[in-house]
């Protein structure tokens, strides 16, 4: 929540002092330094799933038939759908 409050005074800041191709620049700075900080910190990531992507795309219907709290929104949804397409049916 603080970056998003200060980021427009300090790039307004930055600007009185430079130019707006300056908060520009940084920024971009500023994201190349992330990426290679976050490419040295994070641990290497290998996942020996051995899944096909039909496989995983199929696993996910599980997924959400054997999950009640992922299979709720999906139900809540199709009623939404139903009750609209009713409403539609009617007021056509």
């Amino acid at each position: 929540m603080l970056g998003i409050m200060l980021a427009r005074p300090v790039a307004g800041f930055i600007t009185e002092l430079a130019s707006w191709h300056a908060v520009f620049l940084l920024s971009a700075v500023a994201m190349l330094a992330l990426i290679a900080v976050l490419a040295y910190a994070l641990p290497a990531r290998q996942p020996d799933l051995g899944l096909s992507y039909g496989n995983l795309l199929i696993s996910m219907g599980r997924l959400v038939r054997d999950t009640p709290a992922l299979a709720l929104p999906c139900r809540t949804v199709r009623r939404l759908q139903c009750l609209l397409d009713d409403g539609a049916a009617v007021a056509g």
